[in-house]
């Protein structure tokens, strides 16, 4: 967790148990709740800054001829990458009238969906706010543009895991309302072949898996 300002109210034992569990939302909505939104905001907007350098698997992304990125990331890394890779980008956030200018076959896109700590009236990072962008009406033309996409369009998942509250949200989504015929692609580390055959099955999500011994990733790149 993050530190803590001294002011903060209620029981850090419930914070403690909630990252021990890896319900991360929770912890967001927790800190906000009993640390203030200020404080929240500016910690995340200070450790999810672009460090200005270069990463394996940005560079990778940026330089694979895909059309859009779509992440959850609030920093620019992922846009710096592909401009400094010589393709023209894009830059769009979650706003509504963000999401109508995309148009992922003028230029490649990179469409932050969980906002950016910029504009903080963006940000998807609380349990509150997870439960709005799944259910409110303010934020229909964003699942509308979600479903839009992943309805038809080749995808490559690459950076969530089985737990991550965003790939759930995903999922949740194709098994409900979407019927695809072309498969989804994800790279995710250490999945067992259980869970593997439960994604193509319930999903049409086809897992490559890979071994994370070091811990960093650093197979995937």
């Amino acid at each position: 967790v993050m530190s803590l300002p001294a002011e903060t109210r209620g029981d850090r034992n419930e914070v403690n148990s909630l990252v021990a569990n890896r319900r991360y939302p929770e912890v967001m909505g927790w800190i906000e709740r009993n640390a203030g939104a200020a404080f929240l905001y500016d910690e995340v907007g200070r450790l999810t800054q672009d460090p200005g350098s270069q990463g394996k698997i940005s560079r990778f992304l940026a330089r694979f001829p895909f059309k859009a990125i779509f992440t959850t990331n609030f920093d620019d890394s992922l846009a710096r990458h592909t401009s400094e890779a010589g393709k023209a980008c894009s830059r769009f956030s979650n706003t509504r009238d963000d999401i109508s200018a995309v148009d992922v076959d003028a230029l490649t896109c990179v469409v932050k969906l969980h906002g950016d700590t910029t504009h903080r009236e963006t940000i998807v990072l609380t349990d509150e706010q997870y439960l709005a962008i799944q259910t409110s009406g303010d934020f229909t033309y964003l699942r509308d543009f979600i479903k839009a996409y992943f309805a038809n369009t080749r995808f490559l998942i690459v950076g969530y895991s089985l737990s991550d509250p965003d790939i759930n949200l995903l999922l949740g989504e194709i098994a409900q309302n979407l019927r695809r015929k072309t498969p989804i692609y994800a790279l995710m580390a250490d999945v067992p072949p259980d869970e593997r055959a439960r994604f193509s099955l319930l999903y049409n999500v086809e897992v490559i898996s890979y071994k994370n011994a070091s811990g960093d990733h650093r197979e995937l790149a």
